[in-house]
């Protein structure tokens, strides 16, 4: 490695709350990373959905009410990023222009722990064009934040941290995987698919243990451990959940799983889990411990993370089944097979015209610039928003009238905006209370939503 990384802080943060039922953390990252040698390009390019926020953690207070606590930038990612990457960077455009592409952020609680996952490549800029210098995944890993600000953020610059460690090591032992890329696919997300995923292929993996994902999903073998398995007390049979024979707990955390040369394996605390290839993808069939409630596994993986409730379910007498999970072949982490239970509870808002408007003219619904529907008198429509760390726009035109208002997506409840039309054609909105939203509800009729 050419020189050592450091990691700055200078933390700014708020928090935003409605009610007791949901909270908004909003960071606002200030800190920066020593990152590696090269002329550094002062675009960052983020690929995923910046609309989703980084996290959606659901919380279970004293009374049994659940509420979800979202985790938002302030700010476009790619700037939280050029900002980490300091001063003194080069156009874009300068030949051996170095490129962070961004390609997943997530934070994700996992029993007592909160990971940060990124996945990201370095793209150098040729003089006729791009190569692929890296691609990789890293996941870091800290005490569990809750509403601790600066704990994600210190995750969230040990992630990039992390990501330009690796990135050296690999430029240094000459296992990175240069390549040819089109401008086109600079704006894309990264394709997952035989070409860059072996382990899609036709074959098996090679027998060996795997020291991270990205090297199973490479098919790069540790060939230098002879491991022998035994079968868990915890196997429905078949091999499933597996130990390697005679090793140690410490040398097992020095892997992310294992082959036999038939079955991959991924390893779940001192376990190794089987995966069994669907297609296009590989899934596990994780047993659970016996538990007096079922539905509290569920709940666990709601709530607190996949792969925590894998582990971590109270054991006493009645059984469980399995708990079924496909294998994200960009990170590498396990996520539920149905994957409604991963949805993030987002606000969902009702736009009602009331039946004493005093126009029967179309009103076209608007928010942030995309139109949304158009409503007659008594019609209604609904709507959920990602949570973010503004307010949406909504605005309502009726012939030469029009309304505009905000409305805030940092909640989990549902609100209704009773919409109504003076007689000098006057747009009026109203977001209403407990009692006369539940009564509005009550009236609402199937047949007059519109999509």
């Amino acid at each position: 490695m050419s020189f050592p990384l450091r990691a700055s802080f200078a933390l700014s943060f708020a928090v935003l709350g409605i009610g007791q039922l949901c909270a908004q953390l909003v960071l606002e990252p200030t800190g920066s990373v020593e990152r590696p040698k090269g002329n550094w390009a002062d675009t960052v390019i983020v690929t995923y959905d910046v609309a989703l926020p980084l996290a959606g953690f659901r919380r279970i207070d004293a009374s049994g009410t659940i509420h979800t606590t979202h985790l938002v930038l302030a700010e476009h990612p790619s700037a939280v990023f050029k900002r980490m990457l300091g001063q003194g960077l080069v156009a874009i455009d300068q030949p051996g222009a170095l490129l962070l592409k961004v390609n997943r952020l997530h934070m994700d609680e996992m029993g007592k722990r909160t990971s940060c996952s990124l996945h990201a490549e370095v793209i150098e800029r040729s003089e006729d064009g791009f190569r692929r210098l890296h691609e990789g995944t890293v996941t870091v890993l800290g005490d569990r934040c809750r509403s601790d600000l600066p704990c994600y953020e210190k995750l969230f610059l040990n992630s990039l941290l992390a990501f330009f460690l690796q990135y050296e090591d690999a430029i240094a032992t000459d296992d990175g995987r240069p390549g040819p890329l089109e401008a086109s696919e600079l704006s894309v997300p990264f394709r997952v698919d035989p070409s860059n995923t072996p382990i899609l292929g036709d074959q098996p993996p090679r027998r060996g243990m795997y020291r991270s994902y990205l090297d199973m999903r490479m098919d790069r073998p540790d060939s230098l451990y002879n491991f022998e398995l035994r079968e868990t007390v915890s196997s429905p049979g078949g091999l499933r959940v597996v130990k390697v024979k005679h090793m140690s707990a410490e040398a097992e955390e020095q892997y992310w799983g294992l082959c036999t040369g038939k079955h991959p394996y991924v390893r779940v605390g001192d376990e190794f889990h089987r995966l069994d290839r669907t297609g296009n993808g590989y899934t596990a069939s994780v047993p659970q411990p016996a538990t007096s409630d079922p539905a509290a596994i569920g709940l666990g993986a709601l709530f607190f993370g996949a792969l925590g409730a894998g582990v971590a379910a109270a054991t006493t007498t009645t059984a469980t089944p399995p708990i079924l999970f496909d294998l994200d072949m960009l990170s590498g982490g396990l996520v539920p097979h149905d994957r409604s239970r991963e949805t993030l509870t987002y606000a969902q808002h009702i736009f009602h015209i009331t039946r004493f408007a005093k126009s029967e003219a179309p009103m076209t619904l608007t928010c942030d610039g995309d139109t949304i529907t158009t409503l007659l008198k008594n019609q209604w429509t609904s709507f959920s928003l990602p949570p973010r760390a503004t307010k949406s726009r909504v605005v309502l035109t009726n012939g030469n009238s029009e309304a505009i208002f905000d409305i805030d997506t940092n909640t989990d409840r549902l609100e209704v905006h009773l919409i109504d039309v003076k007689r000098n054609e006057m747009i009026t909105v109203s977001t209403l209370k407990e009692q006369m939203r539940n009564a509005v509800l009550d009236d609402l009729r199937t047949e007059d939503r519109r999509p």
